[in-house]
């Protein structure tokens, strides 16, 4: 009897070690989630919570990172300060990073964090979603930048200095499509992420940004602080500001400066327009939303 005991208990202990072997290895991916300017990581708290409702286990971790009126720090140290804290939590925990994670960022984050996956070279990035990033940067009546609203054509004057470009994330995507020489001559950041202006770097920006399994782009035309609303999809103007030209008309794609294009055509890239999603929305959207639009790539 005693031994007929024992043996079950082998083989009950030896069951629930498999299915905690099976649990642990059928987890959804990790995900690091970015705020935009001016915000912070609790505004991440809806989208978190919508996401393990729709796949229960995922571990989310909401970046506590240049927050409030540290998010319009300089993007350099905030690209570096982003890679610095992805690095701590996977060697902290490596076995839970062993087989990557992926990125979820919004607004002026989801900037970064693409600054993030083109300047690490040991990322494991599986899918990055950006919702709503100014990709190809901003140009107009910036909220934050409404003091100068009236003088908008002018102010590359200030915002590509060596100064603000220093100091003031904005400056660093402020895209003046009237001044587009100036552009790739005074901005420190935005031409060297688009590889619009070669670097050193350039050849490491492309390959690391091409490594993504999945890179999904959203953007409504509801937007009101992405202006214009396209750049969320690479779409911006050229040459003046009266047309707004798609991504396949882009420089950056067409010469697949930093592997759009490349990623595109192994059907890694995606564009996705919301018609009525305000900037703040994607941080609330809905069960169902999440299940078609998002869960697809947070295997």
């Amino acid at each position: 009897v005693c031994l007929g005991l024992i043996d079950s208990m082998h083989k009950l202990q030896l069951l629930l070690s498999l299915l905690l072997l099976v649990n642990v290895y059928s987890k959804y991916l990790p995900i690091f989630m970015m705020h935009g300017i001016n915000d912070n990581s609790n505004t991440f708290n809806s989208l978190a919570d919508t996401i393990r409702s729709v796949h229960n286990g995922t571990r989310i971790i909401q970046i506590p990172k240049f927050e409030d009126s540290s998010s319009m720090k300089n993007m350099w140290v905030q690209t570096k300060g982003i890679m610095d804290y992805v690095r701590l939590q996977v060697t902290l925990n490596p076995h839970e990073f062993h087989n990557g994670y992926h990125f979820i960022c919004h607004s002026q984050g989801a900037l970064l964090c693409r600054a993030v996956i083109e300047s690490m070279d040991d990322h494991n990035v599986h899918s990055f979603l950006s919702l709503s990033g100014p990709q190809m940067g901003e140009y107009g009546k910036y909220e934050l930048l409404q003091k100068f609203s009236s003088v908008v054509p002018e102010l590359y004057h200030l915002l590509y200095t060596h100064v603000t470009q220093s100091e003031l994330s904005v400056a660093g995507y402020w895209n003046d499509p009237n001044q587009h020489q100036e552009y790739l001559s005074g901005n420190r950041f935005l031409p060297l992420i688009n590889n619009e202006v070669h670097s050193k770097h350039s050849r490491r920006f492309k390959e690391n940004f091409s490594r993504l399994q999945h890179a999904v782009f959203f953007g409504s035309p509801a937007d009101d602080q992405i202006l214009p609303w396209q750049s969320a999809l690479f779409g911006f103007y050229k040459g003046n500001e009266k047309t707004v030209y798609d991504m396949q008309k882009q420089h950056v794609y067409q010469q697949d400066s930093f592997g759009l294009k490349t990623l595109k055509e192994a059907g890694k890239l995606k564009l996705v327009i919301h018609p009525s999603m305000p900037h703040t929305g994607w941080l609330r959207v809905s069960d169902d939303y999440v299940k078609e639009a998002f869960a697809t790539y947070l295997y």
